[in-house]
């Protein structure tokens, strides 16, 4: 499958980012510097936003962000970062210039890694470079989400009365495995038992 993401401008990889004439910014009355976490609405709707940190301006006075794609980790224009979205929203205004080192040390750290929606998303990104923490609510609320359902067809083949036939619990498994689900405490402690059975 061929990855399309429409950019105005050129982006940049972290071995080679732009040079900064300017760390800090002002938003709403607030002062902002690198590692500001903005959000977006993603551009084909739906209830998920798409997360980037604040780089700095260049000296022809462009905003950098850095965020985490389907290409990996960039640094691209706010332009190109907004991709046509007139919604945004700082969640997290970073007030220490001094940071901007650490922040893009964290970074770096996670240039080389590949994108992958559950488990190393841009809102895992922003919060890790600037917070210290793999954190994305988004993909834990889906996750969480997903295993309901999954338990409830799970609870459904356990109370079937061809409950003592595995293969199809053993099939879910696998399935959760591939799509690194965990499956809730009270619910492998039910299937253990029915497994023991």
């Amino acid at each position: 499958m061929q990855k399309s993401l429409d950019r105005l401008d050129p982006t940049y990889r972290l071995d080679r980012l732009p040079k900064l004439d300017c760390n800090s910014f002002s938003w709403g009355g607030k002062v902002g510097y690198t590692g500001s976490i903005v959000r977006r609405p993603l551009k084909k709707g739906g209830p998920f936003n798409h997360y980037g940190v604040v780089y700095g301006f260049d000296d022809a006075n462009t905003l950098w962000m850095i965020e985490n794609n389907d290409y990996g980790v960039e640094c691209v224009t706010w332009r190109d970062f907004l991709s046509q979205s007139f919604e945004v929203e700082f969640v997290h205004f970073e007030l220490e210039p001094s940071r901007h080192s650490e922040i893009l040390l964290r970074a770096f750290e996670r240039s080389e890694l590949l994108y992958e929606a559950g488990h190393n998303n841009c809102e895992h990104f922003a919060n890790y470079c600037v917070h210290g923490k793999l954190e994305s609510f988004q993909a834990d609320g889906v996750k969480k989400m997903a295993d309901a359902l999954f338990s409830l067809v799970e609870m459904r083949i356990l109370m079937s009365p061809n409950s003592r036939d595995h293969q199809l619990i053993l099939e879910w498994n696998k399935l959760r495995e591939t799509l690194k689900l965990e499956r809730n405490a009270e619910m492998q402690n039910l299937i253990n038992n029915q497994l023991k059975r």
